[in-house]
């Protein structure tokens, strides 16, 4: 990469018009401004930026949204609650 100071990743929540929301992930050699600037960006934008440490699988935003999906998923099979009751 010829110019790793100015990677940045922004990964927008989906659907963006209903979840207003974006993760900032500065890489190992990213320029400590380009956060804030991007930070800017977003609130200019309407949206709500989060900055985060490093980079993660899955961003954090996912693995949220996955760890509920999981939950609602057990409590369906193991017979709490009915399929009714998670699609609501």
């Amino acid at each position: 990469m010829r110019l790793p100071e100015r990677l940045l990743i922004a990964h927008f929540w989906h659907p963006p018009h209903l979840i207003p929301l974006v993760e900032v992930v500065p890489g190992s050699a990213t320029l400590p401004h380009l956060a804030r600037q991007v930070s800017d960006f977003c609130a200019a934008c309407a949206l709500e930026a989060v900055v985060l440490n490093r980079a993660a699988p899955g961003f954090v935003g996912n693995r949220l949204q996955f760890a509920l999906l999981r939950e609602a998923l057990h409590i369906v099979h193991s017979g709490i609650a009915s399929r009714r009751w998670w699609t609501r």
